[in-house]
């Protein structure tokens, strides 16, 4: 196997390393097997196909980093992606760093190499940060020193972990972005929180709108009836009407539902002893309030 030196990206990964003892062999890609604990578990299609377009172009210009298992067998630590977009560029061989690990020396190399690039998701960085602390013992302060992100970046990322599931899996997928997350987490809770995020779906709320929202479950107002997300559990059992009358749960669900079609934003209901009550039509930026008044003007009375 042909052998060259050091790439200066792996000084990243291997700190105390002497670079000028250690070399890079090119070995068989059919030789080397998947690391079993890969903290990562999404790859972007389309950056990963950039990839294959400059490894076909210019070759692989880091070294991926391996464990050595047997004779002439490896084992990957590091670098998933860039094995990925050799084989499928066609390549046999890639450069790669030997060396020999134990099972904690491995998982500690992988999470720290994964965290270190820059299009790793949140919730990745959050799950092998808090890897790191629960199997290894790491502070956030040393966590910082090795992945080279402050402290407060550490502590922001791994409040993620705190947020609903449905949540985590949402900012995984990309359907909302991790300063969204952080927006819904200021929420005063789990139900709240859900609340938040399922209208910021619905409405594409940019981060800022996502906050403000949040801020609002705060507010004594937030343990009124305020949507139709709200659980039916949630409710008082009837509302008063005009004349003593009720009118149970669901249909006030419906209104609320049916106005929230209408105005295409959250509306809250509400009822007081009397049989009077107030409507409420939320909007959570200038452009949203102006779309509101335009529709509101085009309204004709009889």
């Amino acid at each position: 196997m042909q052998k060259k030196a050091l790439g200066r990206g792996l000084a990243a990964i291997m700190p105390d390393a002497d670079q000028e003892s250690v070399s890079v062999e090119v070995i068989p890609i059919s030789k080397i097997a998947a690391n079993p604990y890969q903290p990562r578990t999404q790859f972007d299609v389309v950056a990963l196909a950039d990839l294959e377009l400059s490894i076909k172009e210019h070759g692989v210009l880091q070294p991926i980093l391996v464990h050595k298992v047997g004779d002439n067998a490896f084992q990957l630590v590091a670098g998933e992606r860039r094995l990925r977009a050799a084989r499928n560029s066609g390549l046999q061989e890639i450069p790669a760093l030997v060396k020999t690990y134990t099972t904690k020396e491995m998982i500690e190399t992988a999470l720290v190499e994964n965290v270190q690039r820059e299009n790793i998701s949140a919730m990745e960085a959050a799950k092998s940060y808090q890897r790191m602390i629960t199997e290894f013992g790491m502070t956030q302060e040393i966590i910082s020193q090795r992945v080279g992100k402050s402290r407060s970046s550490i502590a922001n990322t791994l409040r993620l972990l705190t947020l609903p599931v449905k949540i985590q899996q949402s900012i995984e997928t990309g359907e909302i972005s991790e300063g969204h997350g952080r927006a819904i987490l200021t929420a005063d809770s789990p139900e709240a929180m859900m609340r938040v995020w399922e209208m910021t779906c619905k409405r594409k709320l940019s981060v800022r709108e996502a906050e403000r929202m949040a801020r609002e479950t705060k507010s004594p107002t937030s343990q009124e009836i305020d949507s139709g997300i709200r659980m039916k559990s949630e409710l008082p059992s009837t509302n008063n009407l005009p004349g003593g009358s009720t009118v149970p749960n669901p249909f006030t669900m419906r209104i609320v539902e049916d106005l929230e079609q209408i105005f295409q934003t959250r509306v809250n209901l509400k009822w007081n002893g009397s049989g009077a009550g107030r409507l409420e039509i939320e909007f959570y930026s200038d452009e949203e309030l102006e779309r509101i008044l335009e529709f509101l003007s085009t309204i004709q009375v009889k």
